[in-house]
């Protein structure tokens, strides 16, 4: 593995109690209510029957006694009898179903409760970037959950290369019950050695020990037990604890790394790496995973996890692997991380993420969509179907065609409502670039599934350009520039997706800087036009507003300029500024380099 991938960004395992006071301060009025006011007032209520609804309307009736009683925990670590009980509801997965395993368990809770889980996640997600490593981007605020979906399908690339002579084998990990199984000592020994205060966390510990459970029957509460191990899905402090939790596998990961126990992969520009696919790095791999599991509760689902071989690895060796250390089903095409598929290339990208187009119809049908008017579908498309692919369009540049079918289908949608099979076409009145055409120039405000594609790639390229994710990057950079710029990348040989895809969109990747509002008033048809030709191409702007006067403003604006031109490798530009007093400056430089030469 190579320095990128190594390197333990996470620091220390033990790091310094941290100083924060924002952490250590008890919690007052204002923020209670600001959590009760972004709390869903219809959601369901706990064992006391109120829900946020009836905070808000009685507020000023009860405001000191709920902060009072808030207040008090914050101080001692307790809470009444009753604050904490829950009710446990069963949500069937599918219809019909009568196995236990089929039920989802979902906690209703009191109010009360969600305000003290929201304002402790508030205090502890703030210190996640700097005590979790790089490449856990889930639930860790500045971080994007498509960094992980990149580098995965960047490794499992290199699994389908035919120029790829390594021995290696890529396991996916599924811990079954993760959230029901963890241990409450586990979670407190992560917290330590992350150096979060004693008071902090024995506010934790109070607050995820002292629930008592009740099952509804019927409607009716049955039972009354309390938990001995595991914390609520669905709550909002849960994510945080249990990403603290997770990272200790992968600091003992990075430890074993260290060690020499378990080699990783090496990214670099001839994409070699060295992950052994023998059963003594097999074996160490599961003794560090063993280790992990063994004080926190945590158990392997075999049957949800999946391993996958290069080619250059024998029979005999996968059975090996396979039948003693780790008994996982292999990786198939239909296998899936984080939504997406794993196996498959660029050119077969359309056929591997065909299921969005079947998301599509499973919403248009799942609807009676052809009894709302237009305003309806409108609303219904904006809000439901243009939302659909968002997620997977990130990393992936897709076909024209296949785009083409996601518009028509909300095309079809728009004029016609739901269609049968035997549904002639829609008649259209406007072309769909009209319907989409910004408000303020005439159109609807819809947009383009394709260029919304292209901007997304296009900002994960931004991303990568100005180092917002460097775990991403100094990955990318090993694979495909480590001696050059992105600009000057060398895009010949094997190509992963999300190379591909860049390269699609690089020449439609373009530096804007804006230096502040006096650029182009903002009233002004150009600045609207500016706006919607930058929505058509995927434009990315930079925007240079310190709080500083209009000439600094401008300054700065130019040195960006010539940072990115520099960049380039050009030696002149063009410039468009409407301050003379720095075109004058320029020009006396210019002159007093010419006298001096």
């Amino acid at each position: 593995m190579s320095s990128s991938l190594n390197e333990d960004l996470t620091g220390s395992r033990e790091t310094e109690e941290i100083q924060d006071d924002y952490m250590n301060s008890i919690t007052n009025s204002q923020e209670i209510i600001q959590i009760i006011n972004n709390t869903r007032s219809d959601a369901s209520p706990g064992p006391d029957g109120l829900n946020a609804a009836f905070y808000n309307a009685a507020w000023s009736w009860i405001a000191d006694d709920v902060v009072k009683l808030i207040q008090q925990f914050y101080r001692t670590g307790t809470l009444p009898a009753g604050i904490n009980s829950t009710h446990i509801a069963l949500i069937p997965k599918c219809n019909n179903t009568h196995a236990p395993q089929n039920f989802r368990p979902i906690s209703l809770c009191n109010v009360i409760y969600k305000i003290i889980s929201k304002s402790l996640a508030e205090r502890i997600k703030i210190h996640l970037p700097n005590y979790i490593h790089s490449s856990q981007s889930a639930f860790i605020p500045g971080r994007h959950i498509t960094s992980n979906i990149i580098i995965t399908q960047e490794i499992t690339n290199l699994f389908i290369l035919k120029t790829w002579n390594q021995k290696a084998f890529l396991l996916q990990l599924d811990l079954g019950k993760a959230f029901h199984r963890i241990e409450w000592n586990f979670i407190v020994k992560a917290l330590k050695n992350r150096g979060f205060a004693n008071h902090f966390i024995n506010l934790i510990t109070s607050f995820i020990s002292s629930p008592s459970f009740s099952i509804l029957i019927n409607g009716q509460p049955y039972y009354n037990f309390k938990s001995q191990r595991g914390i609520r899905q669905g709550c909002p402090l849960s994510p945080y604890l249990f990403v603290l939790a997770i990272n200790e596998l992968s600091c003992n990961l990075q430890q074993a790394m260290r060690n020499r126990e378990i080699q990783g992969i090496s990214l670099g520009p001839d994409c070699s790496h060295s992950l052994t696919a023998t059963q003594q790095e097999a074996q160490s791999i599961k003794e560090v995973l063993h280790n992990f599991c063994l004080p926190s509760g945590q158990t392997p689902n075999w049957n949800k996890s999946a391993i996958h071989f290069s080619k250059k690895v024998s029979q005999t060796e996968k059975k090996n692997i396979i039948r003693h250390i780790f008994p996982a089903p292999l990786l198939t095409n239909n296998s899936t991380h984080l939504g997406h598929p794993l196996l498959f290339s660029y050119k077969d990208r359309a056929a591997a993420y065909n299921f969005i187009l079947n998301n599509f119809y499973a919403k248009i049908s799942y609807l009676k969509a052809n009894k709302l008017n237009h305003a309806g579908r409108l609303i219904y498309l904006r809000s439901v179907l243009a939302s659909i692919p968002i997620y997977y369009m990130a990393n992936i540049l897709f076909p024209a065609n296949f785009m083409h079918k996601i518009d028509s289908i909300m095309r079809n949608f728009w004029w016609a409502g739901v269609q049968d099979e035997n549904s002639t076409h829609p008649i259209a009145f406007r072309s769909w670039d009209d319907i989409c055409t910004p408000k303020v120039l005439g159109g609807l405000g819809l947009k383009k599934m394709s260029t919304v594609n292209r901007r997304l790639v296009l900002h994960s390229a931004w991303m990568i350009v100005n180092g917002k994710d460097p775990f991403l990057t100094s990955i990318l950079k090993s694979k495909y520039f480590h001696n050059s710029s992105f600009w000057k990348c060398n895009m010949n040989g094997p190509k992963s997706v999300f190379r591909s895809s860049i390269q699609g969109v690089k020449n439609q990747l373009v530096a804007q800087v804006i230096n502040d509002e006096q650029v182009l008033p903002s009233s002004s048809t150009g600045r609207q036009r500016s706006e919607h030709e930058e929505r058509e191409q995927g434009c990315t702007s930079t925007q240079v507003q310190d709080g500083v006067d209009p000439l600094t403003a401008e300054t700065l604006a130019m040195k960006l300029a010539i940072k990115i031109i520099h960049s380039l490798g050009q030696n002149d530009c063009f410039y468009y500024t409407d301050s003379q007093i720095l075109v004058d400056n320029l020009n006396s430089k210019h002159n007093l380099n010419r006298t001096n030469n």
